[in-house]
């Protein structure tokens, strides 16, 4: 096993992730995650990670979404020096990925990244580049995706125009 990109944060590090010769990357000798860290992590993001998966996939998945995410981030994240947004930010993203395998649809489709960019962007209280750094996507493609997600959802019988939606 090479030795692991240290300044790569994005991807989670397992627990049992040590060479044969037993050497560990830096990120690696971050403190594992403790039960203290997991309830504070849930009381902090929870309400956001379930209300994301609920928007997504509705209610019966939810439930089961926001708990697989926080097991999976107890189990596979090294809890370091990040700050409670990168927490939020991986929590979110781990949810997305739950919630599109439960609805069936293809990650990269349009209504997936738009649902999942006005999600992020709402439920989450994230920004444009913080969606797209979870989306895998540039800033400009997901505030096309928020935008046209915000049109979508409007109901079919509001009035407004193309000048006041903010496409003029």
């Amino acid at each position: 096993m090479g030795a692991a990109n240290v300044s790569d944060t994005s991807r989670p590090v397992r627990r049992s992730d040590a060479g044969r010769d037993g050497s560990v990357s830096r990120r690696a000798h971050a403190p594992l995650a403790s039960m203290r860290d997991l309830v504070g992590a849930y009381e902090a993001h929870a309400r956001a990670v379930y209300s994301f998966a609920y928007f997504l996939c509705g209610r019966s998945r939810a439930e089961q979404i926001t708990h697989d995410t926080f097991v999976w981030w107890w189990t596979y994240v090294q809890v370091d020096d990040a700050n409670a947004m990168t927490q939020r930010m991986s929590l979110l993203g781990s949810a997305y990925e739950r919630a599109v395998q439960a609805a069936g649809l293809p990650a990269r489709s349009q209504l997936a990244m738009q649902e999942a960019s006005v999600g992020l962007a709402y439920f989450g209280g994230l920004n444009c580049d913080q969606v797209a750094a979870i989306l895998e996507e540039p800033s400009e493609a997901v505030k096309v995706h928020i935008q046209r997600g915000m049109l979508r959802l409007r109901p079919a019988g509001s009035q407004g125009s193309a000048e006041t939606a903010g496409l003029a």
